[in-house]
């Protein structure tokens, strides 16, 4: 199988470092969320259970929406708060206005396949998408490996290993 969920403890400390940086250190503020690459769906759904009222995923194979991501939200009962977009990511970026309404996210997860993607060509796509707002928390995984900048475009770095962006003005 090619779905590969983040590690717990990555996404535990992931988790813990946007409810302190959101200001509320018992939950997350109040928002949705954008889960890009999302596979089993596992960090979408650990949204949900911290505050988030909305997630949308993006996954681009059927066989793992159908047979993985949709059961796994019928199974926990947030299917109904979910929305899935089986779509390329790039793809999902460029055309975000189509997919979805108009307001960026308030948080979005980045956890593409590590060798099939080029990360700063991938961060500059989501910059520049209607996805972002001033506000905008990213949460990127990336493999230690990876050379990632101090600062991707109007992004600015929080933290190595898995980063939380925010938007810079």
């Amino acid at each position: 199988m090619d779905v590969r969920p983040m590690m717990e403890v990555v996404k535990g400390a992931a988790f813990d470092i946007l409810q302190v940086a959101g200001g509320c250190p018992a939950s997350l503020r109040h928002g949705r969320w954008l889960d890009l690459y999302s596979g089993t769906r596992s960090v979408g759904i650990e949204a949900l259970g911290w505050g988030c009222f909305e997630v949308h995923f993006v996954e681009m194979d059927p066989w793992v929406v159908l047979d993985v991501l949709r059961p796994n939200l019928e199974w926990t009962n947030f299917l109904d708060v979910s929305v899935i977009h089986t779509a390329h990511v790039e793809r999902f970026l460029e055309q975000a206005e189509r997919f979805r309404d108009t307001s960026p996210f308030d948080y979005i997860s980045v956890t593409p396949p590590y060798t099939e993607v080029d990360y700063g060509v991938l961060m500059d796509q989501v910059s520049k998408s209607s996805v972002v707002g001033e506000d905008t928390f990213i949460v990127v995984e990336y493999p230690l490996r990876t050379d990632m900048l101090d600062s991707c475009g109007c992004f600015i770095k929080v933290l190595p290993m898995t980063i939380c962006f925010s938007v810079g003005i």
